[in-house]
Protein backbone atom coordinates (compact mmCIF):
# COMPACT_ATOMS: atom_id res chain seq x y z
CA UNK A 1 0.00 0.00 0.00
CA UNK A 2 1.10 3.59 -0.61
CA UNK A 3 0.01 6.43 1.56
CA UNK A 4 -1.26 9.34 0.17
CA UNK A 5 1.61 11.58 -0.63
CA UNK A 6 3.16 8.04 -1.60
CA UNK A 7 4.57 7.26 -5.13
CA UNK A 8 4.41 3.94 -6.43
CA UNK A 9 7.01 2.60 -8.82
CA UNK A 10 6.27 -0.34 -11.29
CA UNK A 11 8.81 -2.31 -13.23
CA UNK A 12 7.57 -4.79 -15.69
CA UNK A 13 8.56 -6.24 -18.94
CA UNK A 14 6.49 -4.90 -21.85
CA UNK A 15 4.23 -7.65 -23.42
CA UNK A 16 5.54 -7.99 -26.88
CA UNK A 17 3.84 -9.91 -29.52
CA UNK A 18 6.46 -12.32 -30.59
CA UNK A 19 9.17 -11.54 -28.09
CA UNK A 20 7.19 -12.25 -24.72
CA UNK A 21 6.08 -16.19 -25.57
CA UNK A 22 9.61 -16.56 -26.83
CA UNK A 23 11.16 -15.79 -23.64
CA UNK A 24 8.54 -17.21 -21.74
CA UNK A 25 9.55 -20.62 -23.38
CA UNK A 26 13.47 -20.02 -23.01
CA UNK A 27 13.12 -18.87 -19.00
CA UNK A 28 10.67 -22.39 -18.58
CA UNK A 29 13.72 -24.36 -20.68
CA UNK A 30 16.51 -22.92 -18.92
CA UNK A 31 14.79 -23.51 -15.24
CA UNK A 32 13.74 -27.06 -16.38
CA UNK A 33 17.08 -28.97 -15.21
CA UNK A 34 20.89 -28.72 -14.76
CA UNK A 35 21.61 -29.68 -18.03
CA UNK A 36 19.31 -27.32 -20.44
CA UNK A 37 20.34 -24.48 -17.86
CA UNK A 38 24.10 -24.95 -19.02
CA UNK A 39 23.45 -25.19 -22.67
CA UNK A 40 21.21 -22.34 -23.09
CA UNK A 41 23.74 -20.37 -21.25
CA UNK A 42 26.33 -21.41 -23.32
CA UNK A 43 24.25 -20.62 -26.08
CA UNK A 44 23.23 -17.18 -25.42
CA UNK A 45 26.41 -16.58 -23.98
CA UNK A 46 27.96 -17.53 -27.33
CA UNK A 47 25.49 -15.28 -29.50
CA UNK A 48 26.30 -12.48 -27.29
CA UNK A 49 30.02 -13.28 -27.57
CA UNK A 50 29.10 -13.66 -31.62
CA UNK A 51 26.98 -10.17 -31.62
CA UNK A 52 29.87 -8.08 -30.50
CA UNK A 53 32.45 -9.60 -32.80
CA UNK A 54 29.83 -8.92 -35.71
CA UNK A 55 28.32 -5.25 -34.36
CA UNK A 56 31.89 -4.10 -33.07
CA UNK A 57 35.62 -3.08 -34.11
CA UNK A 58 37.04 -3.52 -30.97
CA UNK A 59 34.53 -6.71 -28.88
CA UNK A 60 37.15 -7.02 -26.27
CA UNK A 61 36.93 -3.69 -25.35
CA UNK A 62 33.03 -3.27 -25.62
CA UNK A 63 32.88 -6.79 -23.17
CA UNK A 64 35.22 -5.02 -20.55
CA UNK A 65 33.35 -1.75 -20.33
CA UNK A 66 30.14 -3.65 -20.14
CA UNK A 67 29.64 -3.68 -16.43
CA UNK A 68 30.08 -0.17 -16.32
CA UNK A 69 27.42 0.41 -18.44
CA UNK A 70 25.13 -2.21 -16.78
CA UNK A 71 26.08 -2.51 -13.40
CA UNK A 72 27.24 -6.07 -13.88
CA UNK A 73 29.34 -8.26 -15.89
CA UNK A 74 28.02 -9.90 -19.33
CA UNK A 75 28.01 -13.12 -17.80
CA UNK A 76 26.09 -12.78 -14.38
CA UNK A 77 23.62 -10.39 -16.75
CA UNK A 78 22.67 -13.29 -19.01
CA UNK A 79 22.66 -15.67 -15.51
CA UNK A 80 20.24 -12.94 -14.39
CA UNK A 81 18.08 -12.98 -17.17
CA UNK A 82 17.50 -16.64 -18.32
CA UNK A 83 16.97 -17.50 -14.64
CA UNK A 84 13.96 -15.00 -13.97
CA UNK A 85 11.23 -17.29 -14.00
CA UNK A 86 8.25 -17.02 -13.45
CA UNK A 87 8.34 -14.28 -16.01
CA UNK A 88 4.94 -11.77 -15.98
CA UNK A 89 4.58 -9.46 -19.18
CA UNK A 90 1.76 -6.61 -19.12
CA UNK A 91 0.59 -3.82 -21.39
CA UNK A 92 0.66 -0.17 -20.33
CA UNK A 93 -2.86 -0.05 -20.31
CA UNK A 94 -2.72 -3.62 -18.75
CA UNK A 95 -1.15 -2.57 -16.00
CA UNK A 96 -2.65 1.12 -15.77
CA UNK A 97 -6.63 -1.19 -15.73
CA UNK A 98 -5.23 -3.10 -12.94
CA UNK A 99 -4.46 -0.45 -10.88
CA UNK A 100 -7.10 1.49 -11.58
CA UNK A 101 -9.68 -1.69 -10.80
CA UNK A 102 -7.69 -2.34 -7.32
CA UNK A 103 -7.78 2.24 -6.68
CA UNK A 104 -11.61 1.60 -7.29
CA UNK A 105 -12.05 -1.44 -4.67
CA UNK A 106 -10.21 -0.14 -2.35
CA UNK A 107 -11.69 3.07 -1.82
CA UNK A 108 -14.88 1.34 -2.03
CA UNK A 109 -14.14 -0.39 1.55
Amino acid sequence: MVNEEGKLFIAIYNKQKLWSPFWLIVKRLNNKNIVLKILMCILFFSHSILRGIYTSMNPIKEFLVYKQNRGMNLWNDWIDWLGGYPFEVASPEEVVDFLNFKWVSFKKN
